[in-house]
């Protein structure tokens, strides 16, 4: 089975995803809109740059199309995957060919975050009109696409997964001293939650002076120093460390030192970091949005509160701070859940068997 990518292969998931599928032995390609080289695959560019002014998106949305429909023509393609519902010409150009499937993440097409002009949501409709199959993580993406098109032909719910038998395999050791470690492991940057966060420690850290927090992540250099500054006036310079982008191994003993994650991001309503955190066996507070209830159930694998809820943060970080033994117990649910539910080769062969179904129809048909 011959395999086309679209998307942006630096990133993580898409590249998992590659990676899977060659180990299968399926001949894969891809067509991404970011310059990488990934040996073994060949790899088809065409720049799509969401920052550039508007003349220059549109000459390359332009230019992507003609590429991409240039592959699509010559490429002998048994399944197009896109790996992100773009609000342009470029997905709905993609299933021109009659096996594509595209897979929407959340802030693809969640009304919050995805662009709201009229043309873009008629983008979106169309592409998921056409697509043989779409793929979404969660129920609640599976009712938004369904809204967004209602005469969508099939929709499947397959989350990404996690690497469990790398998070599965990490050691509980937590913070140790009674004391609590919480983590965040989300870009530094605005939208990902860490001024409420501040805000809510500084609440809790009145009453126990057991209580750290690391922060992990790309650095935005600007809200760094802001974010620096708050700790400063918050008085949490003591239990506050900016680690910024980490290594893996570095990243794996944070995860197994701490005792909580904390995930407050607004813009992917299940990010793969909720369930690797879950695999680590480390209890989440999250906001409750998208497919977020359907892993962080409440007081059994952790607490959701409404988003930008102070008081509710600040609730949720106290009661794991009190509650040692639901903690453990929490834990001990994550780990298992994650391991049952959200392996991400479980989910793979879910997606593999997706592909041998739609190639198999096709050939029925031609038959």
């Amino acid at each position: 089975m011959k395999i086309l990518f679209i998307g942006d292969v630096t990133r993580v998931r898409l590249l998992r995803w590659v990676e899977y599928l060659a180990s299968r032995n399926y001949q894969v390609e891809a067509l991404s809109i970011k310059p990488t080289k990934i040996p073994g695959l060949k790899i088809h560019f065409a720049a799509l740059d969401e920052t550039a002014v508007w003349w220059k998106r549109f000459l390359q949305q332009v230019w992507f199309f003609i590429k991409e429909q240039y592959i699509l023509r010559t490429g002998q393609y048994d399944i197009v995957h896109v790996q992100y519902l773009r609000s342009d010409i470029s997905s709905w150009g993609a299933c021109f060919h009659p096996r594509t499937i595209i897979s929407a993440w959340g802030g693809d097409i969640e009304p919050a975050v995805a662009p709201n002009k009229v043309s873009a949501r008629r983008w979106r409709s169309l592409a998921l009109k056409r697509a043989a199959a779409v793929t979404t993580v969660h129920r609640h993406l599976e009712e938004i696409v369904r809204q967004t098109a209602p005469s969508v032909k099939r929709v499947e719910i397959i989350p990404f997964g996690a690497d469990v038998e790398r998070f599965g395999k990490l050691r509980r050791l937590g913070s140790g001293n009674n004391s609590v470690r919480f983590c965040s492991i989300r870009p530094l940057e605005p939208q990902f939650g860490a001024e409420i966060l501040l805000r809510a420690l500084a609440r809790v850290v009145k009453s126990h002076s057991n209580v750290s927090l690391v922060l992990i992540g790309e650095r935005d250099e600007e809200f760094v120093l802001r974010i620096t500054k708050l700790i400063r006036e918050l008085g949490l310079y003591r239990c506050v460390y900016i680690k910024g982008w980490v290594t893996e191994s570095e990243l794996n003993a944070v995860l197994e030192e701490s005792d909580v994650l904390v995930d407050l991001t607004q813009g992917d309503a299940l990010g793969v970091m909720v369930l690797e955190g879950l695999a680590a066996g480390l209890p989440v507070i999250a906001y409750h949005i998208g497919g977020v209830p359907d892993v962080v159930i409440e007081e059994i694998t952790g607490y959701t509160v409404p988003p930008d809820d102070e008081n509710a943060l600040a609730g949720a970080l106290e009661r794991m701070i009190v509650n040692p033994r639901q903690r453990e117990l929490m834990s001990h649910n994550a780990r298992e859940m994650a391991a049952r539910l959200y392996s991400f080769n479980m989910h793979a062969e879910r997606m593999e068997a997706l592909y041998q179904e739609l190639l198999k129809k096709e050939n029925n048909w031609l038959r």
